[in-house]
Formats: structure tokens, sequence, C-alpha cells
């Protein structure tokens, strides 16, 4: 259903108020059958929210909450931004040392953990605090009060220093830690006005539309927590929760929910296609299918084309509150495949070469941005932060890219680049090439060192072997580039690694190639 255009708020949570005013007995969430409305939950938030002041939980101080995508963590969440604290989420998959790098960087005065069966994720965090320094964990149960009832009987007190009195200027209100494939995670600063902003521009795509969200995103990331739950929270879409992601349940739930707008990554299409059985004919609910964090293989776009009325992408990291690109309604096949769309905001955005200068429409560069969306920084890495920008106050963003006919086509990342013969080849070139040959489900080039070469490609693809062989990728690959392009080895996988949101790990693919 479209309603008319909410305005521009200054703080997420300011949403739930308006659809609780407006509409207090729609569905806000639904979770493991259990539907919430949004009077309830703005209840429910307004009763933690007060018992997270009670224990001196106030500007810049952080509350970390550990747990699955699912109604506590919103309620978490939204608390957390009503007393205009910081929230941290933390993946019940981490590691202890995982755990402890992020407790220990972040030194939250609340660590909130879901309860669990077995008590593992608990236990687990409980000595990953003590190796940080922090708080024992306080276990919640799940469901629209449990984090409240849990406070209640805390005899915690929040701490104040100079990095709280500092998150508290910068109007803080999310860290989020990179994925740390270069190195340890960073914690990026997002402020409650570049949360808006995001959630915003993806509701303003998606038409203003109310609905069904699926949503089933790790909550330690950008993706869920900005790009799907606060964009469902503007909205005013009830969010339907998934613990984990699951390709056989998650059809059932777009069918039974009737989910209206469908947010996942191109490596979630794929299992809801290959093993979750998903057919056209569950998507007769979707209005908006939207994908980002990597390429989606062109045959998956016809497909889900042919289903669904509105299909689009979207680029953007966590340093930018989530959202960079958005592709356009009505936007072709050929434009969705091989671009992200165009810059929300076109001054917001460009393409330098190596000294800074910008680049003519269709040459390639490194992509920049700038803006109130633009993060506040790293958390307490002062040095990290100040590398992240270019003069001007422009963010670095480490991706390579062309301006073509408005939109942006994403060539790689600097760090992907490498050259083989004096030459540059980018990844993604190479990857979109090889998904195109019928058989293909997805591809990775990675670069290594070579004697002759300087470096060459290697190539891990996913496909059936049945069907696709090594000389036939490696002819493919011969007819469609340039000879310095073409990968040295094609080697064919069952699957790839991939990292929680999505993207393949290319770390791993490498530590496992023959020195």
């Amino acid at each position: 259903m479209q309603t008319p255009a909410p305005p521009l708020l200054s703080s997420i949570v300011e949403y739930l108020d308006l659809h609780a005013a407006i509409a207090p007995s729609r569905a806000a969430v639904v979770d493991g059958g259990r539907t919430t409305a949004f009077a309830e939950l703005r209840d429910a938030v307004d009763a933690t929210a007060a018992e997270l002041a009670r224990l001196n939980i106030c500007a810049g101080t952080r509350v970390s909450f550990a747990g699955t995508p699912g109604l506590s963590f919103w309620i978490c969440f939204l608390a957390t931004v009503r007393v205009g604290a910081v929230w941290l989420g933390l993946n019940p998959k981490y590691s202890t040392r995982e755990l402890a790098h992020v407790l220990s960087d972040a030194k939250p005065s609340l660590v909130l953990a879901q309860s669990s069966a077995d008590g593992a994720l608990s236990r687990r965090l409980a000595r990953a605090s003590a190796l940080a320094g922090t708080g024992d964990p306080i276990e919640c149960d799940a469901g629209l009060t449990g984090i409240c009832t849990a406070l209640q009987s805390a005899a915690h007190a929040g701490s104040v220093d100079e990095q709280t009195h500092a998150l508290g200027r910068l109007d803080a209100r999310l860290i989020v830690y990179t994925s740390g494939t270069t190195g340890a995670p960073k914690g990026a600063v997002i402020t409650g006005r570049g949360l808006v902003e995001n959630a915003w521009w993806f509701a303003r795509r998606c038409g203003f539309e109310t609905g069904q969200t699926l949503a089933n995103l790790p909550i330690n990331h950008i993706g869920c927590v900005g790009d799907v739950c606060a964009t469902s929270l503007v909205l005013g879409s009830a969010l339907v929760f998934m613990d984990h992601f699951d390709a056989r349940r998650a059809t059932e739930l777009i069918r039974q929910q009737q989910v209206t707008w469908l947010p996942q990554v191109p490596a979630q299409y794929q299992l809801l296609l290959s093993e979750g059985g998903l057919l056209n004919s569950d998507l007769q609910s979707v209005r908006h299918l939207a994908w980002g964090g990597a390429a989606m293989p062109r045959r998956l776009i016809e497909q889900f084309a042919a289903a669904v009325p509105d299909v689009f992408n979207s680029y953007g990291l966590t340093e930018c509150s989530g959202t960079i690109t958005l592709s356009a309604p009505g936007a072709d096949i050929d434009t969705l495949a091989d671009t992200v769309g165009g810059p929300v905001e076109a001054s917001r955005l460009r393409i330098v070469d190596g000294q800074g200068e910008p680049v003519h429409a269709g040459d390639a560069g490194e992509i920049q941005i700038r803006g109130p969306h633009v993060f506040a920084g790293y958390f307490n890495n002062p040095e990290a932060t100040r590398d992240a920008f270019a003069e001007g106050g422009w963010l670095r963003t480490g991706d390579l890219g062309a301006m073509v006919d408005g939109n942006v086509r994403l060539i790689g990342r600097n760090t992907d680049m490498f050259k083989s013969g004096g030459y540059n080849v980018y990844p993604r070139e190479v990857e979109s090439v090889i998904e195109r040959l019928p058989g293909v489900e997805l591809c990775a080039v990675v670069g290594i060192r070579d004697d002759l070469w300087g470096e060459v490609g290697v190539a891990f693809v996913k496909a059936d072997p049945t069907v696709v062989t090594q000389e036939r990728l490696l002819t493919w690959c011969a007819d469609h580039l340039a000879r310095f392009k073409v990968p040295k080895r094609v080697l064919i996988r069952d699957s790839l690694p991939l990292l929680p949101v999505g993207k393949v790990d290319r770390q791993s693919l490498r530590a496992g190639l023959d020195p």
C-alpha cells in the first residue's frame, strides 16, 4: 500500500512514534509466529529505554547486544537510540577471540546476550568479556519484554569517559565493525542523521509503500540495521524476522507472510533458487526485489525481472551508513547487470585519478563520497580515520569505478587489482565475463605472484562440472578477454567461501592456493 512520503525526521526512532500514532494496530514485527503491532513495539521500547536510563546509559555510552535478527535485537537497538546511546551488534557466530577484540576496543558499558537453549553464547560472551575487561554479560530472554525484565534486576551503572563525551557530541548511534579481511576489524561510527538519510533514500526508492520486509542478515552489519530494518521502519512496514538464513524456510516465509520487499545478497538469491525451491509463483506478493554487496549474475536478474515488477540493486559501504547508489525504476537488464545505478545525490559522489583529480565520464578511478551520510570516523582510531579521507572531506572508498550514462560501473577494489605483464587487471571485469557462461553460478578471481608476468589471475568458479569444464572456461575467456586478462588457472568448485554478508572470502581463497 502506497502512503504519503514521511518527512525526513531527526532520529530513526521517531518513525516508530509516527507509525504507532497513525497506525497503532498495524504489524511492526513478525518473529517466530508472533506478530507485534507498532503500539506494542513502542511501549516495549519505551519501557526498555527507561531501564537503560536508570542504569545511567546516556549519550555516548555503548550498549552491545549479541544475538540474532529478531524482536529482541530490534527493541534493544531502538531503546538504545531512544536514550541517545550508541548500539553495537555482536554476531553469535563470532569466536571468543573475535568477541573479545570488539569488546576490548568498544568498551561497552552494558553487554547483553540473547538467551539460547544450551547457554553457549552467554558462556562464550562471558569469557570474552573477562578477556576484554568489560562487565559481565546480562542474559535476556527473547520476546517483547525479555530485555526490560533482565535490566530490571541489573545493578550496573554506565561509565562516562572522554570517549563517551566525544561520541555524544558526534550524534553517534551505531558502531559497526568492519569484516577485517585486511587486518583487525575497525569500528565505524554511524551518526543518527546518517541512519535516517540512508533509510529514507531506500524508502523513497520503494515508493514509500507499506508491506512486509524479510529480515535475515546478521545484526552486526549495516545491511541489517540500516538498509533493511531502519528502512522498513521508515516505510511503516512489518519486519519478518528470521534468526538465521535458511533457503527453504525463507521461501516459505516469502509465500506465507506475503513479503512485499525482498532485500538479499546475491548468494542468498542463488541459494533460494538452488536449495529453497523458490518459484516465480512464490514471488507473487513481492513488489520490490533488491540486492547489494556483490554483483548478481545476469541470468538471475532476468529470472527475477520476469516475476517481480521492480528489481533494483544498490552499492554502498558501512562508512556511508549503507547506500551510495541505487538503480532507477525501470532500469533495463544491461544496466542492472553492468552497473550499480546512479548516486543518491550527484553532488555527493566523484570519481578521481591517483592525483585526486576528477576523471572523464567512462574513465576508471576511485569512487569518493562526501555528505552528512558519511560516517564520523573509526572509533578509538584517529590514524585510520585520517587515512580514510582525502582533501575536502571526501571519503576514500577504495573502490574503482567509472561513470557511464549517469550510472556507476564497478571495476573492483584498489586492493583486488593486480598487474600482469605491466597491465592492470580488474577481477570484477573477468568475473563478469565468466559468469555469463551458461552453467556458471559464481566466480571469484584473485591475483597471485608469477615469475614471468609478475602476477597472474586464478579463477575460482562455482559451476556444474558436468556442464562446465576447465577447457571450456579457458576457451570462453580467450574469446571474450584480452590475453593478459585470461586467468592462468581455473578451479571449478562446488561452493565458494563466503563472508557473513554474502561476499566471497578472497583471503580464504588465496590461503588455499599452493605456493
